[in-house]
């Protein structure tokens, strides 16, 4: 997909900024003008040919775009930009639709707001800032004219935590060729959750998630948590929450035996949410020993029902462990609020969350049916040249790499160097590791067709990693079939051992 000009803090800062103020000065205005943008959306032309009170409506459904624009242009934030877009993926959600009918539309739509909005600046800021603005929005309504050349279709199961998740990695697909097409499966009783699972049973996933727990789907869940009671005693919060537990290990059950693609289920951090940062902290405080112990008791469950039927069956259930999320961040700073209204309130954890899921959706559609991986070796398997005297293996990296070996990946080099130079002194791998080695100083790519004769393995089954981005694009470029991920990019590596665990 074409990817929007980035930001140039130094030469567009003033810009920027003019732009930032206008839409902060003018949201409730912007709002209403953007009217027309809404009813290209059936469901919405039907709401606003009802009202009596369009700056209602507005405000309601359609402030938040000038708000999302205007902190995206003040602080160069692509958290903004992805909520921008992720709201109006929202709109253009149709179960029904296509691929290609929701990028239409989000196109469409994109382009009426670069229209409006441009013409409400004309006379109020600085005809470069409406060119740059125009810019902007014109790149990233261009990334939803080409069809992506990978799709993930995945099934969201559980609570509102999707609504976040889903708008941050809007954002992040605008810079891979890979699409999400979701469906949602969100009632609030187990019940009916069970039965409209239960109706998808013939469909085909790349993925299904599962959040019973993170964002309160479950009323008698979230008022325990909300409670601040802390007389409570344990046998009480197991009478609420035993119930709550045993449904989601039925409907764990129910996925495993319909579904046999990954099934990823969430612990949960049981975060108390509140737009009021003291009474969120002072909320937080109170809940501390209840929260822990609710903790506690879903990651044991989530956990051992996980075990349970990836033995009773084959490795295809996962966690998503928001419990690691705490290795990072504070439970305080990931209830922050991005934004709050009464129908937009992003969460610091659902953008953090929706980074987890895009390593999931990636490592899935980009590697888990990969059979080679073809290394560089200077500055990739270990720090330094090692032709120009000591270096240090990356043993981290190389385990990870050894147990995907282990897994049944093959491993090749392709290295520009002498090999005269080449040891494994204090390596995790060796010379044995590897079924091809093409250590030489020709060009990289003369190296794959000698692999692929040798090997007898297609190119769409390769991985290649490298530190520099030129020997990267120029595979990519002749062997676009390859998959080509730089090995400084820690996400590479992340992604590899996510590989490593669902191939185990």
């Amino acid at each position: 997909m074409t990817v929007p000009p980035k930001l140039d803090s130094a030469l567009d800062a003033s810009l920027r900024s003019e732009l930032g103020r206008f839409f902060s000065q003018n949201a409730e205005n912007l709002a209403l003008a953007l009217v027309p943008s809404a009813e290209l959306v059936s469901r919405f032309a039907a709401q606003i040919k009802e009202t009596n009170d369009l700056q209602s409506f507005a405000n309601r459904e359609l402030k938040c775009l000038p708000d999302y624009l205007g902190r995206f242009f003040s602080d160069g934030s692509d958290a903004f930009k992805s909520l921008y877009l992720g709201e109006r993926n929202k709109m253009a959600y149709d179960a029904d639709f296509s691929i290609e009918e929701r990028n239409a539309l989000m196109k469409r739509l994109i382009e009426a707001d670069r229209d409006i909005l441009s013409s409400q600046m004309n006379g109020h800021v600085k005809a470069e800032a409406v060119i740059y603005f125009n810019q902007q929005l014109t790149g990233i309504s261009e990334s939803f004219s080409k069809p992506p050349q990978d799709i993930s279709k995945i099934l969201l199961v559980g609570d509102c935590l999707y609504l976040d998740v889903m708008a941050f990695l809007s954002g992040k697909s605008l810079s891979d060729d890979l699409s999400i097409i979701p469906t949602f499966v969100t009632a609030r009783s187990a019940s009916q959750l069970k039965a409209e699972i239960s109706a998808l049973a013939s469909e085909k996933y790349d993925l299904v998630f599962f959040s019973p727990f993170s964002y309160g789907a479950r009323p008698e869940f979230e008022e325990l948590i909300r409670s601040g009671n802390p007389f409570i005693s344990q046998s009480k919060i197991n009478k609420i929450i035993d119930p709550l537990l045993d449904e989601t290990v039925d409907l764990m059950d129910l996925m495993g035996n319909l579904f046999d693609c990954p099934i990823f289920t969430h612990n949960s951090l049981c975060l108390v949410r509140h737009p009021d940062e003291r009474k969120r902290q002072i909320k937080s405080l109170l809940t501390k020993k209840l929260r822990g112990y609710v903790k506690g008791r879903v990651d044991s469950v989530i956990k051992n029902k996980i075990l349970t039927i990836n033995q009773s069956t084959y490795k295809h259930l996962f966690l998503v462990d928001e419990l690691a999320l705490l290795e990072k961040d504070s439970e305080t700073s990931l209830a922050s609020y991005f934004y709050c209204s009464d129908l937009q309130h992003p969460l610091v954890m659902g953008e953090r969350v929706s980074h987890l899921y895009w390593h999931i959706i990636k490592t899935n559609s980009q590697l888990i049916k990969k059979k080679l991986v073809v290394c560089d070796l200077d500055n990739t398997l270990w720090d330094g040249v090692i032709g120009e005297g000591a270096v240090k293996h990356f043993v981290d990296r190389q385990q990870v790499l050894k147990k995907l070996q282990d897994r049944g990946v093959v491993l090749a080099i392709n290295s520009k160097n002498d090999p005269a130079n080449v040891h494994w002194d204090g390596g995790v791998l060796n010379e044995d590791d590897f079924v091809f080695s093409s250590i030489d100083w020709e060009m990289k790519v003369k190296a794959f067709p000698e692999i692929q004769q040798e090997l007898n393995i297609k190119m769409k089954d390769y991985v290649f990693i490298d530190d520099r981005e030129d020997e990267l694009g120029m595979v990519s470029s002749t062997f676009p079939e390859i998959a080509c991920l730089n090995a400084t990019d820690k996400m590479t590596w992340e992604m590899f051992s996510l590989w490593a665990e669902m191939l185990d």
